[in-house]
């Protein structure tokens, strides 16, 4: 997308928003909501992006207030180059939310209806997911091993 670059690790997801040249620590703000993947970057009070992420966010303080409250985002103010000629930007990192411990949600774009990227290409996903699959067959295969145990000492048959 224009305005802003992106980049993802397996916890985090990073964006770097243009603002004016000269813009300075004191005039931005930046605010999540984490229910709804709502980020908000504001310079002098006039939102730069106010857009839903792509995927689902922690919070930033994972104890702190309720839970649909907007909470201020950790940033910085870098230099760099950026798409559609910024040279000044806010940096946001957040961490991002899985469905449960040890998967790893890949990101197609920063904000939802912008897929950039093909998650498929991302090097050792395939085989992480592989690896997950065998679990999972695992898994099935000693759970009904463990049913069938108990259905030959009277307890509940499976299939």
């Amino acid at each position: 997308g224009d305005g802003y670059a992106w980049w993802q690790s397996r916890e985090e997801v990073g964006l770097v928003v243009a603002v004016p040249p000269g813009t300075r620590a004191r005039q931005v703000r930046a605010r999540l909501r984490a229910h709804d993947a709502r980020l908000r970057v504001e310079v002098d009070g006039a939102p730069v992006v106010d857009r839903t992420l792509w995927g689902e966010v922690r919070r930033v303080e994972e104890d702190a207030g309720e839970e649909g409250e907007e909470e201020d985002a950790e940033w910085e103010l870098r230099d760099v180059a950026l798409p559609g000629g910024g040279e000044r930007g806010v940096a946001v990192t957040l961490r991002k939310r899985a469905p449960m411990d040890g998967v790893t949600v890949w990101w197609a774009g920063a904000f939802r209806g912008e897929d950039t990227t093909d998650v498929a290409a991302i090097p050792g996903r395939a085989e992480s997911s592989r690896r997950m699959q065998d679990a999972w067959e695992e898994a099935q295969r000693l759970f009904k091993e463990r049913v069938r145990e108990r259905g030959a000492r009277g307890a509940v048959e499976l299939d």
